[in-house]
């Protein structure tokens, strides 16, 4: 690691350099920072963690410093990993087309927040029960600032059917409550999450949601964001989920689910849907990433020197491999010297860039994946009749 204060001493060699700001210098050294992350991922970013993968759960949350997907992937390894998924690193676009027969992962952005799309079609271990279909009117009861739930057949997310109800804002809270007409026992529940489907009319403050076997006995947590890590969305279907492990436990739990509450906290004047709940299992998998984060102040790590531009530690750290800094060294300099006339500095400037640039690329290999995209072949493709006349499209 090397400190800003010798980076801008390492810049000072160069005349014109010298005598301009330390700020100039440090804006210069982000910028550096910024373009080549653009092109280039450093393996002392690198990051693994674990990630559970659920069937039927396409939207998984990115860890807070994930800057670039690396590898997720999985290998029998003898810590409890399952086969190697071998995931095709797609586009957004041809994961919601499905046009592969394979898992697929993609990075996507929906309402500003980013996660991970995956679709791992091969774990039988992703266990997954249905607990209520959300579409017998007799099981439900609403209280707080709910009206009366009706069964509704038009607007729904699996199934046939949803439950719709309407809330009027007075108190703030609104309670609903399911009563299975039929209990679920399943003593693995700790290494399940529980899932449920909710449309929101407008985004509530919080979502508490309770597990029980009676009113004396059940789990609860309450969220704050969907499974994926995105907001609350309004005018949508939202995906919640508790992991059944960590939530707080009243009474006596013991594994038997009878019925299930669900309290919206500051929810808006609307109409909402509740529809399907489940309990899924889920398999283990690496989540490998390239971390955002390039320097090290004290001891917060962040993206750059100075993230609004004009305040700045001289003790901070740029993070890596010297081959790196001489990179971002050299890259920041020439910003600085692109509107000075000296063509014998900015040669020799050059020089080293270039060679910096060529040790850092044979000693460290980038390994982001490469977004592979679905190609479509027609009939009057003539490339194929000429070049492979019997083959079957």
């Amino acid at each position: 690691m090397t400190t800003l204060q010798e980076l801008i001493n390492r810049m000072n060699v160069w005349t014109p350099i010298y005598g301009m700001s330390d700020v100039r210098k440090v804006n210069a050294l982000d910028q550096a920072i910024r373009e080549f992350r653009r092109e280039y991922q450093p393996n002392w970013t690198l990051n693994k963690t674990t990630l559970r993968i659920f069937n039927n759960v396409l939207l998984y949350p990115i860890n807070s410093n994930h800057g670039r997907l690396a590898l997720l992937s999985s290998t029998k390894d003898g810590v409890g990993f399952s086969e190697q998924p071998r995931y095709v690193n797609t586009s957004y676009k041809d994961f919601l087309e499905n046009a592969e027969d394979r898992n697929q992962m993609a990075e996507v952005w929906e309402n500003a927040s980013k996660m991970l799309a995956i679709r791992n079609r091969t774990d039988a271990a992703m266990t997954d029960t249905k607990l209520n279909g959300g579409e017998t009117l007799s099981e439900w009861a609403a209280s707080g600032d709910a009206g009366t739930p009706v069964l509704d057949n038009v607007i729904f997310k699996t199934g046939n059917g949803s439950i719709r109800v309407p809330i009027t804002n007075s108190t703030g809270s609104t309670t609903f409550t399911l009563t299975y007409t039929t209990s679920i026992a399943d003593t693995n529940y700790k290494r399940k999450y529980f899932f449920r489907w909710i449309y929101l009319d407008a985004a509530p403050t919080s979502i508490t949601l309770r597990v029980r076997t009676d009113a004396s006995n059940y789990l609860s947590s309450t969220v704050t964001a969907q499974h994926a890590g995105q907001t609350f969305v309004a005018d949508d279907w939202n995906l919640l989920a508790i992991d059944l492990n960590t939530a707080t436990e009243t009474g006596t739990f013991a594994g038997t689910i009878a019925s299930e509450v669900i309290i919206l906290t500051g929810a808006p004047t609307g109409t909402y849907y509740l529809d399907a709940s489940y309990l899924k299992g889920w398999i283990l998998q690496e989540y490998r990433y390239y971390s955002k984060n390039n320097v090290l102040d004290g001891s917060t790590y962040q993206e750059l020197f100075a993230p609004d531009s004009s305040t700045y530690s001289l003790t901070s750290y740029l993070l890596g491999d010297d081959i790196w800094n001489d990179v971002i060294q050299f890259e920041a300099c020439g910003l600085l010297l692109a509107d000075q006339k000296e063509q014998s500095i900015k040669d020799d400037l050059e020089a080293h860039r270039q060679r910096a640039w060529r040790a850092l690329i044979n000693e460290y290999p980038d390994f982001a994946p490469r977004i592979i995209t679905q190609s479509y072949r027609f009939q009057d493709d003539y490339r194929k009749d000429m070049l492979y006349p019997n083959a079957t499209l």
